[in-house]
């Protein structure tokens, strides 16, 4: 699997978005495979970036994760995402 930056900023935007007390699935997010968010997800949670649970971890097994805080590094990289100039180059690159 490929990292995929649209994906990675869409659960950003959507975790930054959830009210006090509600989570995001990897189902909440649309146009992607609920499989490839939850993976997305995990990576996202490993690098600190979030604050997630997720089942089903480990070699050959699909992960499912819920979502529910932005950590401080989250809201950071959701920023550098947003900047036009960044994204536009970070997508040339890719």
């Amino acid at each position: 699997m490929k990292r995929n930056w649209e994906l990675i900023k869409r659960i950003l935007e959507g975790i930054e978005g959830l009210e006090l007390g509600d989570v995001l699935r990897a189902g909440d997010v649309e146009g992607f495979c609920p499989e490839e968010v939850s993976c997305h997800m995990l990576l996202l949670k490993e690098a600190g970036l979030i604050e997630a649970v997720c089942r089903g971890e480990g070699p050959g097994k699909k992960p499912e994760c819920v979502a529910w805080r932005l950590t401080w590094q989250g809201y950071e990289l959701l920023d550098v995402l947003r900047s036009k100039s960044l994204w536009k180059r970070l997508n040339e690159y890719l």
